[in-house]
């Protein structure tokens, strides 16, 4: 693998980890979770570096593009050993756990400041 190939993977990590940090999944009218460019302007070009071509990424789709920028970054260092990392199904159950925390905090400064 070239050197510039192994710094974009980093690179990508970088912003998958961003992206993990700063921004949560929402809930579509379908359902199913994704993640979504749309809160962040600077978010949009991060999701083409990234591979994505839409605004409106499904979760585990996401979730399977970190862990396999992982798999490669994994395989650079420590290709010697069994990927041991975390794989997309952690990422996703952690961003839903994260979206479902969120959405009671919500609703719950929503009812006190009603007054209910």
């Amino acid at each position: 693998m070239e050197n510039n190939e192994i710094k974009l993977l980093y690179a990508k990590d970088a912003i998958f980890k961003l992206i993990g940090q700063y921004c949560r999944c929402f809930k579509g009218d379908d359902d199913k979770y994704y993640m979504s460019d749309y809160y962040e302007s600077a978010l949009e070009r991060s999701f083409e570096v990234l591979g994505f071509d839409k605004d409106e990424v499904p979760l585990m789709e996401f979730c399977q593009a970190w862990e396999d920028n992982n798999r490669q970054i994994w395989n650079v260092n420590l290709s010697d050993m069994e990927y041991g990392g975390l794989k997309a199904k952690d990422y996703y159950d952690f961003f839903v756990e994260d979206y479902s925390k969120f959405t009671v905090a919500y609703d719950t400064f929503i009812k006190e400041a009603k007054g209910k």
